[in-house]
Order: C-alpha cells, then structure tokens, then sequence
C-alpha cells in the first residue's frame, strides 16, 4: 500500500537531529586525543542539552496541525517548562554526582549542543 505522506524528517526533530551529530563529533575529537575522561563529561553536557530538547520538541510539535491555537500555545508553554525544570534537575544531578572537576568540559558540551538547536532554525532554506 502505497502512503501520501513524504518521507521526511518532521521540521522539529531536525534540530534535535542536528545536536545529537554536533554531540557525537565533539565526542570524537575528546576520544581521539585519548582524554576519556573529558569524553564523559562532555557527553554528559550535551545529553543535559539534548534530553530536555527533545521533551520540549515533542510538546512543541504535539498540536502543530491543530486548528486550536490556544492548544497549541499552551502545549508549547508546557513543553519550555518542563525543558527547564528537567535541564535544571539534570544539572543538579551531573554535579552532584560528578563533583566539578571537569565542569568547563560539561559546559561547553551543554553550551555547544544548545547552539546548535537555537541556532539551527535561523539557517534552514525553507523557513517561514
């Protein structure tokens, strides 16, 4: 059977997409220098970016075809709160757990993949 439906990666999960990749090819620079330890953290940084996105991406996009725009509107809202209470909890924990001995490589890795999903939307060639 044959579908209508293109396929294609969902507008809101290209972002997501994006900041994995960005994650992993950052990853790999830290493993080919040999320092493991820097690799970990920076993981950990760009997991505490990627998670809370993809909580906010699947909130976001929930009702993106809804005639409805106060559902819309609210299901987004509800999204970038959950985003920063899971971000400011997962933060938490990462240096509880971990301490702050390599929290500039943590960081980074939070503040890179973050970036990447912001900046992201502003490039794209059919944006509206």
């Amino acid at each position: 059977m044959a579908t209508d439906t293109p396929n294609t990666i969902p507008r809101w999960h290209e972002a997501l997409l994006l900041q994995i990749v960005i994650a992993l090819i950052g990853a790999l620079g830290f493993g080919l220098r040999g320092n493991h330890e820097q690799l970990k953290f920076w993981l950990i940084g760009a997991a505490i970016a990627a998670i809370p996105h993809a909580i906010f991406v699947y909130y976001a996009g929930r009702y993106q075809q809804s005639p409805g725009v106060r559902k819309t509107l609210r299901s987004t809202q509800r999204g970038l709160a959950l985003k920063m209470a899971v971000t400011a909890v997962l933060f938490m924990w990462a240096f509880k757990a971990n301490g702050s001995t390599h929290a500039l490589v943590m960081l980074l890795g939070f503040a890179m993949t973050t970036l990447v999903g912001a900046v992201y939307p502003l490039f794209r060639k059919d944006r509206q």
